[in-house]
């Protein structure tokens, strides 16, 4: 489904969860996967989370990472 599916139908650069730090064995599992962790925090009610995530394609992950967070509304509009 990763590849099929998110990588070549959605054209998605990457998948992102998020697991309970302390569960026993699921942040490994991702990770034997080939998830990479990249980021940690409490949720509201005091669970501490792992944030994973799996580069699907690696030149499109770049560059989104490259592309602007903010874009203009004039920008915005030419979208549409």
């Amino acid at each position: 489904m990763e590849e099929t599916f998110l990588r070549d139908t959605l054209k998605s650069p990457a998948v992102y969860l998020a697991t309970a730090v302390k569960h026993p064995w699921l942040t490994g599992l991702y990770q034997r996967r080939g998830y990479e962790p990249f980021h940690t925090a409490t949720n509201p009610l005091g669970v501490e989370l792992v944030y994973l995530r799996k580069i699907l394609n690696q030149q499109a992950f770049e560059a989104q990472e490259q592309a602007p967070l903010v874009r203009s509304i004039a920008e915005l509009r030419t979208l549409v």
